[in-house]
């Protein structure tokens, strides 16, 4: 991730959309699971509907299906303000991995970069442009609640988790990047 935030402003306008795209693209390909479903032709529609945002520290995230952190932290707070979780830097989640009545505020004093939707029109034609199996990985990755289906699974069902120990386990199960040789097959 530190890669990929590379500075556009001594390039021309066409110019800073290609390489815009291309940090899009390579942010997607290091960080989101989302190749797993999507062919590079479905990604490169989704990375179209996409924006990399700065946000200052304490500034809200714009509403998103999900969100990929580049730079920085991200805390997931609750109605009152408490820290629910952090998400960091190499962090792919989704609007309700996070919980739907929680706020997404950006946690470190140099801000955050986030890769996230701000166009809903082209997320509509990633929807209907995009292959049967992408479509289907992308729809399970962005409306899964990761601790209401953690839940589910019998052994941990059966320890009876409340629901912040079910939000520690789902930070384990988030989708972060790993370092190069960190897994083998």
């Amino acid at each position: 991730p530190k890669s990929m935030t590379r500075s556009f402003r001594n390039l021309n306008p066409l110019a800073r959309m290609r390489e815009h795209l291309k940090l899009k693209l390579d942010a997607f390909e290091a960080i989101s699971p989302l190749g797993a479903y999507c062919s590079s032709a479905d990604i490169r529609l989704l990375a179209r509907a996409c924006s990399i945002r700065t946000f200052g520290h304490g500034q809200e995230l714009w509403d998103s299906p999900f969100y990929l952190v580049l730079q920085g932290l991200v805390s997931v707070k609750d109605e009152t303000g408490a820290v629910l979780c952090i998400r960091k830097e190499g962090t792919f989640f989704s609007r309700h991995a996070s919980l739907t009545q929680s706020r997404l505020v950006v946690g470190n004093r140099s801000g955050a970069m986030v890769l996230l939707v701000t166009n809903e029109g082209r997320l509509e034609e990633f929807h209907e442009g995009c292959s049967a199996i992408g479509k289907e990985g992308y729809d399970a990755l962005v409306s899964t609640d990761i601790a209401a289906a953690l839940s589910t699974v019998p052994f941990i069902k059966e320890a009876q988790l409340d629901a912040v120990a079910l939000r520690k386990l789902g930070e384990l199960c988030s989708y972060s990047a790993l370092a190069e040789g960190w897994f083998r097959t």
